[in-house]
């Protein structure tokens, strides 16, 4: 938020995890994908009307309100069900990360020790 400011850009910090509800299976939570949409043009949509939102991914919380990590998708998921919710044209992913990775890291990390004991 902060280099946004420095550079003149309004911005306001949203907290996904009023939004972004899943079931109560820590570590592997699936997303509620109806109370997302709810939740979503409820909280995030008005926000949204008023400019540029800042926000943070892989993250969700049960009705009840213990936060959870959604299954291994990442932010780049949560953007998606953002922009599914808000009935999004497009979603940009800006990230660090170079290129396209079609596996996980976990299915990479089996493949390279089964490897390196050839």
């Amino acid at each position: 938020m902060e280099i946004l400011r420095e550079r003149g850009i309004q911005a306001q910090w949203f907290d996904a995890r009023k939004v972004l509800r899943t079931n109560d299976r820590f570590g592997r939570a699936e997303p509620d994908i109806a109370a997302v949409a709810e939740l979503t043009q409820q909280q995030l949509a008005p926000r949204l009307a008023e400019g540029l939102v800042v926000t943070q991914g892989f993250i969700g919380s049960e009705a009840k309100g213990p936060h959870h990590h959604p299954r291994p998708r990442g932010s780049d998921y949560t953007a998606a069900l953002l922009g599914e919710a808000l009935n999004a044209t497009r979603v940009d992913i800006w990230t660090d990360v170079p290129g396209i990775y079609t596996t996980t890291r976990a299915s990479r990390r089996r493949r390279n020790a089964s490897t390196s004991r050839l």
